[in-house]
């Protein structure tokens, strides 16, 4: 149980990580090319 719970932790971070990667990365690009030029 406990290697299972840890390793929906891992999988649920993991997750979480691409998650906010995918929606922070183009903030990112959009605002450093949009000020740019």
């Amino acid at each position: 149980m406990i290697e299972n719970r840890r390793g929906l932790t891992i999988f649920s971070h993991t997750m979480l990580i691409l998650g906010i990667r995918r929606h922070f990365i183009p903030a990112v690009r959009r605002l450093r090319g949009g000020d740019a030029g």
